[in-house]
C-alpha cells in the first residue's frame, strides 16, 4: 500500500475482536551505526596445514575429517627413506662420539705418562668435537621433522595446534612430498567477520569500535565484537573495504563462509522514533507500520 493509505474498520469494536494492540512510538537516544554485510571466516592465526616433513609413503592414519585433536597428538604415520638413512647416520655419529672419547681419555693419560705427545691430545681433542657436531646436526635435524625418537624410517605427524580436522587428502598407501597439504586443522572456538564497508563510510569506521552481527541461519540472534583491522586499500570491483571483526565461538554455532549483517557504531547518540520490532509489518517487499487514527 502507498503512504497514507487508509483501512476503515467495519465497527469500532473490530479492533479488540481481532486482538489488535497499539502502543505509542516513543523518542529514544539512539547511537549513529553504519550497516554492512558480512562474512564470517576462520580465525587465520588457529588453521594449521599439515604437509610431510619428509618424502615418503602414508603407513596409517589415526584422524579423518570432522576429528577432534590435542595439540602433539600422532595423526598419521609415514615411512621415509630419507629418515631411516638420517637414524643410521645419527647412529654411526653416536658411535664416533664414543669412539673419540675414549682416544682422547687414552691420549690424556699417555701425556701424564710422559709416552703422548700434547699434539696427539689436541687431534683427539678436535676428533670429538667433529663427532659431536656432527650428532648434534643430525638429532637437530629429525627432531625438526617430528622424527627424533624411534628407529626405521618411519615418523608420526603430530597436530601443532588443537583443533578439528576439517580436510584430509592422505589416504593410506599414497607417495607424499612436503609440497603438499596432507591434513588442515582449524581452532574454532573464535571466528573472524569480514565486514565490506562501503567506499563513502570509511571515514567513520576506525579499530576498536563495536560491533553487532546478526548472521543468516541464527535468527534473531546477535552476536558482537569490536573491530580489530581495517584495510588500507579499497575493491576496485565492489568500491568496499574489509573490516575485520573477531568473534567467540565456544559453541560452534558460527560456521565459516555464513553470511550476515552487521551494525558498526560510528558517531555520537542522538534522538530517534524507536517501534517495537513486532510493530513492524512487512507487505511483499516493503515495511510498514500502521499509525492509529481512531478506535475504527
Amino acid at each position: 500500500p502507498a503512504d497514507g493509505t487508509r483501512i476503515r474498520f467495519k465497527g469500532k469494536d473490530t479492533e479488540k475482536r481481532a486482538g489488535i494492540e497499539t502502543v505509542p512510538a516513543a523518542v529514544r537516544p539512539n547511537a549513529a551505526a553504519i550497516t554492512a554485510p558480512a562474512r564470517l571466516s576462520y580465525d587465520a592465526t588457529k588453521v594449521a596445514f599439515l604437509n610431510a616433513r619428509s618424502s615418503g609413503v602414508v603407513r596409517s592414519l589415526q584422524v579423518d575429517v570432522g576429528a577432534k585433536v590435542t595439540k602433539g597428538q600422532a595423526l598419521m604415520v609415514i615411512d621415509s627413506p630419507n629418515i631411516g638413512a638420517d637414524r643410521a647416520r645419527l647412529a654411526a655419529a653416536r658411535t664416533r662420539v664414543r669412539i673419540a672419547e675414549e682416544n682422547l681419555a687414552r691420549q690424556k693419560r699417555l701425556e701424564s705418562e710422559g709416552i703422548g705427545s700434547r699434539k696427539s691430545v689436541l687431534e683427539s681433542q678436535q676428533e670429538l668435537d667433529s663427532a659431536k657436531a656432527e650428532r648434534a646436526a643430525l638429532s637437530a635435524s629429525l627432531s625438526s621433522l617430528g622424527a627424533g625418537g624411534g628407529g626405521g624410517g618411519s615418523y608420526s605427524l603430530k597436530a601443532p595446534i588443537a583443533g578439528v580436522v576439517t580436510e584430509r587428502k592422505a589416504t593410506i598407501g599414497r607417495l607424499v612430498t612436503g609440497d603438499e597439504v596432507l591434513l588442515e586443522i582449524v581452532d574454532t572456538s573464535s571466528m573472524w567477520a569480514d565486514v565490506e564497508v562501503a567506499e563513502n563510510d570509511l571515514g567513520a569506521i576506525a579499530v576498536g569500535q563495536a560491533v553487532s552481527l546478526r548472521v543468516d541461519g541464527l535468527g534473531e540472534r546477535e552476536v558482537t565484537g569490536t573491530v580489530s583491522y581495517v584495510a588500507p586499500a579499497v575493491d576496485p570491483r565492489t568500491r568496499t573495504a574489509k573490516a575485520r571483526v573477531p568473534l567467540e565461538n565456544p559453541d560452534g554455532l558460527l560456521r565459516a563462509n555464513m553470511y550476515g549483517q552487521a551494525r558498526i557504531a560510528a558517531g555520537t547518540s542522538r534522538s530517534a522514533v524507536s517501534v517495537p520490532r513486532v510493530a513492524v509489518q512487512r507487505a511483499k517487499s516493503v515495511d510498514l507500520v500502521f499509525v492509529r487514527l481512531a478506535a475504527d
